[in-house]
């Protein structure tokens, strides 16, 4: 795995980068898939899996190992830290703002100046989980990664963020989770030589 870290971090770099060119016609045409059905169910989707949530159902999993806890936490709140800083440096406005997309009525729209789109923290928070919960070999592990990217479409679909927003809080968010847990493991060897 680690002969192809590089590569596989420097393609969904590119991929970020791409995406940049494409991102209002995505958010355009995925707002155009509008149902009143599936609106409803990503309302709900989006006020169930809020970051404290995220955070709360992360916790709950790593119970098992609760020596873990702690790092998760730091680790948590240095990528949220991490994420003000980069989204006051880019200071993207959101699509709903910037091409002027219709609010879905059920969203909260209402942001903080400095929480401009770029990248994703909801999706960032769902992807720093993945790595602790594939740690633990969780049975609901394929389940969590189906919901951190369902996560990324409900928030394409919303239009508080872009495709670019999405794919680059997942990076951060697994960057991040990787990065607390090898610290962690890292700690634990050191612990009980």
């Amino acid at each position: 795995m680690k002969k192809y870290f590089i590569p596989i971090i420097s393609l969904f770099v590119l991929t970020i980068i791409g995406s940049f060119f494409i991102d209002q016609e995505v958010a355009i045409g995925i707002f155009k898939l509008q149902d009143p059905i599936l609106t409803t169910i990503f309302v709900y989707f989006s006020y169930i899996f809020t970051n404290l949530t995220i955070f709360l159902f992360g916790a709950l999993f790593l119970i098992r190992n609760k020596t873990m806890i702690p790092y998760m936490t730091l680790g948590y709140l240095v990528h949220g830290f991490f994420h003000i800083i980069i989204k006051f440096f880019i200071n993207r406005p959101r699509p709903f703002i910037e091409i002027s997309l219709k609010q879905i009525e059920g969203f909260s729209y209402d942001f903080a100046s400095w929480n401009t789109t770029f990248p994703s923290f909801h999706v960032a928070a769902m992807f720093f989980m993945i790595p602790f919960i594939f740690k633990l070999k969780s049975k609901l592990r394929y389940v969590w990664v189906g919901l951190a990217v369902l996560m990324g479409i409900v928030r394409i679909y919303s239009g508080v963020h872009y495709l670019s927003d999405i794919l680059a809080g997942a990076l951060v968010g697994l960057a991040f989770g990787y990065l607390t847990l090898y610290i962690y493991e890292k700690k634990a060897r050191n612990l009980f030589k």
